[in-house]
């Protein structure tokens, strides 16, 4: 994703999103009858495709907390410290715990993550099912020799 490309503070690294799943299945169906009839050149065809994808493709990380304890982050916003020297990107941002400790387990007992509202959730992943089928026909008509009409109609349904 290029959006996701200019990691500057990581000091070239990208961080890996999650690969993709897709998977298609498609299966058609053709039928032609021409029998020594200039009037008749009849084309038919059936098809069924199934597509299951999830992808992570939803703009959000793959880590991203449900709900967001703005209490908390604003109060602990000090007990972070960032390291300008860091080899990779796990060194960068360095916690100081004992800070955390004090002055966030405060916060952490008087707004507890009950029913999971604080819990990471996977807000880049994007699931679709798609079916859909269709109908196509046709037939060609010689009307002259320099002069053919063909009548055809093409039919999908969603499922």
């Amino acid at each position: 994703m290029p959006s996701r490309l200019d990691f500057s503070e990581f000091h070239g690294y990208i961080p890996q999103w999650p690969l993709a799943t897709v998977k298609q299945q498609a299966f058609n169906l053709d039928y032609a009858y021409n029998p020594d009839n200039p009037w008749i050149n009849f084309n038919a065809g059936v098809w069924y495709t199934r597509t299951v994808s999830d992808t992570n493709t939803s703009g959000g990380n793959p880590r991203e907390a449900k709900s967001m304890d703005v209490d908390w982050t604003l109060a602990t916003s000090g007990c972070v410290i960032v390291n300008p020297d860091a080899t990779n990107p796990h060194e960068y941002i360095v916690p100081d715990r004992a800070c955390l400790a004090r002055i966030g387990d405060p916060l952490v007992k008087a707004n507890p993550n009950i029913g999971g509202k604080y819990s990471y959730v996977n807000a880049a992943q994007v699931n679709a099912y798609n079916t859909r089928r269709g109908l196509n026909l046709s037939n060609t008509m010689n009307l002259t020799d320099k002069l053919d009409l063909t009548i055809s109609g093409a039919f999908q349904k969603n499922v």
